[in-house]
């Protein structure tokens, strides 16, 4: 009846519903009917490339533990989403780390075989640059169930936080192909083909998401540096007003296309610099991201140390902007400052 349940539910709420999403779904975790039917709603919002899908699910697992208080699977499916509210910017970074915590231990404490919860302790110890635990727990995962997409998926971030790109590309290919529809699991190839210098393979992968996905800005983040790398600032361009369009930052693009027209790729640097300098679109990582890419290293560093202060960080090991920046001792400090080497 859980099964059928869940097969009717995920019908009626999202027809591309992915593999993961219904693999979970047909395990039972609660006697509650009522929590089960919340826990599968906020399963059906999990797979978004924005932030209104990971709040919605992240309230109907509040729902359905507040139902069952014990319902270990409906904490794991909590501390995913509050990981990605922080990925989002919904949630201050320690904020969303701390809450992921909670609800991942509450679930691995009340069902320790719950590879999702693993999963979920894994990737919020990440972005608290806990790399042991981040390893252990991802691991940990995949024994429990290396036929996880998302564990494969979360796995092949970690690696990329640690610069180890190629592993990474393994990973995310992996978590691909045991979920084919996933938006997440299609992005994050994306990202990881642009982060390990396979700009090619990038802009195939990514075009083929944003026609499926004509609504959605995160495929076109990723082709904007891919083009760039291979210093085609006109698609760049072109690519960098459909985000921010899409983003529903019409402002910024037409910004950025009158600093193209004016002062061709070095105008929207500097544009770049200014803007996210300021409070209304204050970011401290595409800061020093502009000035690294405008040769600034000074100010590059300014910046990052910024981002480090407030967390920012992540992906350093894997940013191809960062990449002027390598030969820098003040670069391994920053490496340090977050745990990590180079």
């Amino acid at each position: 009846m859980q099964q059928e349940l869940a097969r009717n539910l995920s019908e009626q709420l999202s027809p591309t519903l992915s593999k993961d999403a219904k693999d979970k779904l047909a395990k039972q975790g609660t006697a509650d009917p009522e929590a089960y039917q919340l826990y599968v709603k906020g399963q059906t919002y999990q797979d978004t490339l924005n932030a209104d899908g990971w709040k919605k699910s992240a309230e109907f697992f509040e729902k359905a533990i507040a139902k069952d208080p014990n319902y270990a699977a409906a904490y794991a499916g909590l501390a995913h989403s509050y990981s990605w509210l922080g990925f989002f910017g919904v949630l201050p970074t320690k904020e969303a780390v701390q809450k992921a915590n909670e609800a991942a231990n509450k679930a691995v404490q009340l069902d320790s075989s719950n590879a999702a919860a693993h999963s979920a302790l894994g990737y919020a110890a990440m972005f608290a640059w806990d790399w042991p635990t981040a390893e252990r727990e991802l691991r940990r995962a995949l024994e429990l169930n290396p036929s996880s997409p998302q564990a494969h998926f979360y796995y092949g971030q970690y690696l990329a936080t640690q610069g180890k790109l190629e592993e990474s590309v393994v990973e995310h290919k992996r978590a691909l192909e045991l979920d084919p529809v996933s938006q997440v699991y299609n992005q994050g190839l994306c990202a990881i083909y642009e982060s390990a210098r396979h700009y090619d393979l990038s802009i195939q992968q990514c075009l083929k998401l944003a026609a499926a996905y004509p609504d959605v800005s995160m495929p076109h983040y990723e082709l904007i540096s891919d083009y760039k790398e291979q210093k085609n600032y006109a698609k760049a361009i072109d690519e960098l007003q459909k985000e921010m369009q899409l983003a529903g930052n019409r402002e910024l693009a037409d910004m950025f296309g009158k600093a193209y027209a004016t002062s061709g790729w070095t105008g929207v640097l500097r544009k770049e610099a200014e803007v996210y300098e300021t409070a209304k679109y204050y970011d401290s990582v595409a800061a020093a991201e502009a000035y690294a890419n405008l040769g600034e290293k000074d100010k590059a560093f300014i910046w990052l140390n910024k981002a480090v202060d407030e967390h920012a960080l992540l992906f350093i090991n894997s940013d191809t902007d960062f990449d002027s920046l390598h030969d820098d001792s003040r670069y391994a400090a920053i490496l340090q400052r977050m745990g990590l080497t180079q």
